[in-house]
């Protein structure tokens, strides 16, 4: 995803849960200033959508996703980070009507 903020100082950028899952602390808001993440080992989880058009087309959901690492390419026109690591269950719309409860966070 691109690394460009939403454009206003003091506002959580739109990858904001994933910056705080890797960093291991939720952001700080200093309205109007800045956002700041702070470091621990804790590493907040994110449920990730993959929603595709049309809606025949398999729909996925990465549930209790934990970001244990980042790429950061600062080098190029537009910066770009790729966040990876593991997730609790992968569930998509063609296994659904299959799948356990753990998979469908019940």
């Amino acid at each position: 995803m691109s690394l460009a903020p939403n454009g206003a100082a003091g506002v959580k950028p739109d990858m904001d849960p994933f910056l705080a899952a890797i960093m291991g602390k939720l952001a700080v808001v200093n309205t109007g200033v800045s956002v700041v993440y702070g470091l621990d080992d804790n590493s907040p989880s994110v449920t990730i959508w993959d929603f595709n058009t049309p809606g025949t087309i398999t729909q996925r959901c990465a549930l209790g996703a934990v970001a244990s690492k980042a790429k950061f390419d600062i080098g190029v026109d537009e910066p770009q980070v790729e966040f990876s690591g593991p997730a609790e269950a992968i569930l998509d719309t063609d296994v659904y009507a299959t799948a356990d409860t753990v998979s469908k966070a019940a």
